[in-house]
């Protein structure tokens, strides 16, 4: 697919990874996004979106998306999905990388021993809690990783 191909690029490519900074940029193309959640203009973005939701279950037919946890339509905090920065440079990816055989805090010192400084315990708290419990319980032996080292935070 063009859109997810690092060697080519473009002025439309460019421009719709700065208008979804806030979602992590294409990274969202990974996600189990709901388009309604993403707020983004342009009517030719917002096309593209809803496509590429419609076909994502073509592209990832082992349903990795699903267990992403930014920008997921699933995990929601105070209604919309989210997607935080920090935790995502920490390398907390997938619900199965909140580790939820730690407690909240047992797992929060740990990534605040490993480098996090830009968080407190009650976004982390809620954060694993607003996990539904059907997705940490149900995460299949991936046979595909998304390919998550292509994407550059700044």
């Amino acid at each position: 697919m063009r859109i997810m191909d690092e060697d080519l690029s473009g002025f439309w490519k460019s421009y719709l990874n700065y208008l979804l900074d806030n979602e992590g940029g294409l990274l969202l193309l990974q996600c189990n996004y709901d388009v309604n959640l993403i707020n983004i203009s342009p009517t030719f973005y917002q096309d593209l979106l809803v496509w590429w939701s419609d076909i994502g279950e073509i592209v990832d037919p082992n349903n990795v998306y699903r267990y992403i946890i930014w920008n997921n339509k699933e995990i929601k905090i105070n209604g919309e999905s989210v997607f935080y920065k920090h935790y995502f440079n920490m390398n907390i990816k997938y619900t199965n990388d909140l580790l939820f055989s730690k407690s909240n805090i047992e797992y929060f010192n740990v990534l605040r021993s490993e480098g996090l400084t830009r968080s407190n315990f009650l976004v982390w708290k809620g954060l694993r809690q607003s996990v539904p419990l059907k997705l940490p319980i149900d995460i299949p032996n991936f046979n595909v990783i998304l390919d998550f080292e292509s994407v550059k935070m700044s």
